[in-house]
């Protein structure tokens, strides 16, 4: 795994993170979107990255790793807050720690490709 594919996985999971974590009061749904915008181009990007650089019978592998690791990021931020109802910061830090755990599975898992 390359610094371009790091430093974009790691964006897409801190825009991921922001998306729930940014308080209505400091720019609502407008800040949100673009949040959402940002992380869905840099998702886009990252797969396109490793599509390129990974052999062609270990693709699929590594796309359902990136994928599963962002949905399981995604899953627990939902959780946070829409059922426990979380403030925006414990949200922002749980993010924060979960993302870190992801990205960590993640990069030891990609030092085979």
């Amino acid at each position: 795994m390359d610094a371009k594919i790091k430093y974009a996985y790691i964006a897409t999971l801190i825009f991921s993170i922001l998306i729930y974590a940014i308080p209505y009061d400091c720019g609502g749904n407008v800040l949100r979107a673009v949040m959402a915008v940002l992380a869905i181009l840099s998702f886009i990007y990252v797969g396109l990255s490793i599509w390129r650089a990974i052999n062609r019978r270990d693709r699929n592998v590594v796309a359902l790793l990136i994928v599963n690791a962002l949905a399981v990021l995604h899953f627990i931020l939902i959780f946070l807050s829409v059922v426990m109802n979380a403030s925006y910061l414990v949200i922002f830090l749980v993010g924060i720690l979960t993302a870190g755990i992801c990205f960590y599975f993640i990069h030891h898992r990609m030092k085979d490709y």
